[in-house]
């Protein structure tokens, strides 16, 4: 089955899952005494409660997962600490010296424990719009093989949300690439950057794509495969039709067909029956059977012996047809 990408996918993909350990995080602080004062430092820069805990949090989890792991911790988790330390910060304040004041106070935080200088701050005197251009680069550093195995092929659906997700990506490196190899306008650190990347080419990293199909688009399809596939409680589905009782595919104008089987509903139990045969009745005597069988029901108290009388004859006119069509054979 293709697969049709979404923002569920996004969630999964290696930025997002290191991020989660950050946004994810229980409160471990009891016995980092030093990450205490966190929270009224960043109060008097109007941080909200919320906030200023998920930042504490974070530290904490750094802290304690380089306690556990020693010399096996991973130093990759120092990037991602500082973009989502950079990014919490940013919603607050918005002047360039605000930032890297609160970025260097909560990394002497951090100094102050025996984590020592395990983590340093990426760029302390930066401008909001060079560190989100940052962050998109270096979250799409570690993105871009989830989406190239996502998107083998231009025909790979998608949705709104993960069409957009690549879009941006693509454009802000497109940006950054042109300014860093033209006149250099926004003085990016294009040596740091681009090393993000290894030895992926230009090409590679602006090619990824997807079709976008609206989610409307798949609910009718989808609510079409169950109606091609269920049958009516008054008529039955013969080649992904459905017909009525008025319309059954027995009584259409057309010449008989062979067929091994035949299947009748019967109107007062809704259950199926199979009924053996080599050949079809012609279509007259099955339409008028139907109505005979319907009159016959309605006045069975009335005339029963008539009922039976009619219901006899048309058996032995079913054999004699029978009969000639063996003869003529």
């Amino acid at each position: 089955m293709k697969k049709h990408l979404t923002k569920k996918d996004i969630e999964k993909y290696t930025s997002n899952f290191h991020y989660d350990y950050f946004n994810n995080e229980q409160d471990v602080c009891q016995n980092v005494l030093n990450f205490t004062d966190i929270k009224d430092e960043l109060e008097t820069h109007r941080f909200p409660n919320h906030i200023s805990d998920e930042i504490r949090r974070a530290l904490c989890f750094i802290y304690n997962k380089k306690k556990n792991e020693g010399s096996k911790f991973n130093n990759e988790f120092c990037s991602y600490l500082y973009y989502w330390i950079g990014s919490k910060i940013y919603l607050i304040v918005k002047k360039k010296n605000l930032f890297s004041k609160i970025i260097s106070m909560l990394y002497e935080e951090l100094y102050s424990t025996d984590f020592r200088n395990t983590c340093t701050p990426l760029y302390k005197d930066i401008e909001e719009d060079t560190f989100n251009t940052y962050k998109m680069l270096h979250d799409y550093s570690k993105d871009y093989g989830n989406i190239e195995v996502d998107t083998p092929h231009g025909y790979t659906t998608c949705d709104d949300n993960y069409k957009e997700f690549i879009e941006k990506y693509i454009s802000v490196y497109k940006e950054t690439y042109e300014d860093c190899i033209g006149e250099k306008i926004k003085n990016y650190d294009c040596g740091k950057i681009f090393s993000l990347f290894g030895k992926r080419t230009y090409r590679d990293l602006t090619s990824y794509t997807c079709m976008k199909i609206k989610p409307q688009a798949s609910v009718l399809d989808a609510k079409g495969e169950n109606s091609d596939h269920s049958y009516s409680s008054s008529g039955v589905r013969v080649l992904g039709r459905i017909f009525g009782p008025n319309a059954h595919p027995d009584t259409v104008n057309s010449p008989p067909v062979e067929a091994p089987t035949a299947s009748y509903l019967n109107s007062g139990s809704e259950t199926q029956h199979q009924v053996e045969r080599t050949l079809p009745p012609p279509m007259e005597d099955i339409a008028e059977g139907s109505s005979s069988k319907t009159i016959a029901g309605s006045i069975a108290p009335v005339l029963g012996v008539s009922s039976f009388s009619l219901l006899l004859y048309k058996v032995i006119l079913y054999i004699i047809i029978i009969h000639k069509i063996i003869i003529f054979m």
